[in-house]
C-alpha cells in the first residue's frame, strides 16, 4: 500500500460513531481496514479527500466541522471526540436527530 502506515496494534472502532467514521474513511481511501488511531494522511489521505470526509461528516452528523480539524485530529478517535464535544452543545432534540 502506497506509504500506508498502520499502528503496530490495530484497534477497531469501539462504538457506532467510530464505526460510521471508519466506514467513511474506508470508502474514501479505498482501503479494507482502518484502526481508530491510524492517521488519515498516513493512510493516503489528502486535503481533497479530507474535504470529502468533512462533507460526509457534516451531512451525517449535522456538525460544522472545519477541514482544519482533520489536520489537528487526523484519527477516527480524534474526530469522534470532536463530534461528541460538539453534540454536548446541542439540544436533546437535535442530539436525537443525529442518531449516534
Amino acid at each position: 500500500w502506497k506509504g500506508r502506515e498502520i499502528k503496530e496494534t490495530f484497534i477497531a472502532p469501539r462504538n457506532p460513531l467510530e464505526e460510521t467514521i471508519a466506514d467513511m474513511w474506508r470508502e474514501v481511501l479505498k482501503i479494507d481496514q482502518v484502526g481508530i488511531y491510524d492517521n488519515f494522511f498516513a493512510l493516503g489521505g489528502s486535503s481533497l479527500l479530507g474535504v470529502q470526509i468533512v462533507n460526509r461528516l457534516r451531512q451525517r452528523f449535522q456538525v460544522e466541522l472545519p477541514l482544519i480539524k482533520l489536520f489537528e485530529e487526523p484519527t477516527i478517535a480524534g474526530i469522534g471526540e470532536c463530534i461528541t464535544e460538539f453534540s454536548t452543545d446541542l439540544t436533546s432534540e437535535e442530539r436525537e436527530e443525529i442518531e449516534f
